[in-house]
């Protein structure tokens, strides 16, 4: 695994929080959006996961780990599982209620 590979899982295992990985490759433009929608809210102090940035060119073994078969991507993991995984276009909105939901639970 590269040092890259090694960084995203030592964030997963080791984050009390649950982890949203963001999936985007180099000349994807919808990434940049799917960013755009996150990354705002995920500056909130009281945002509720830890965001992790993970370009599928650069570390295809996490990609395929998680089941990546286009991007952007959206994993959610909490406590070390997955408990979503989004295809596509994400608001945070619908991330925070698939944290929500899974909390409750």
């Amino acid at each position: 695994m590269s040092n890259t590979a090694d960084r995203i899982e030592a964030e997963i295992s080791q984050n009390e929080k649950p982890v949203i990985l963001e999936f985007h490759g180099h000349h994807c433009v919808p990434c940049i959006t799917q960013d755009d929608l996150l990354t705002p809210a995920s500056g909130h102090p009281a945002f509720p996961a830890k965001v992790v940035s993970v370009n599928v060119d650069d570390t295809p073994e996490i990609a395929q780990r998680y089941a990546v078969k286009s991007v952007p991507s959206i994993v959610l993991i909490e406590n070390g599982k997955t408990i979503a995984h989004f295809s596509g276009l994400v608001d945070a909105g619908s991330v925070l209620s698939a944290i929500q939901e899974n909390q409750s639970k």
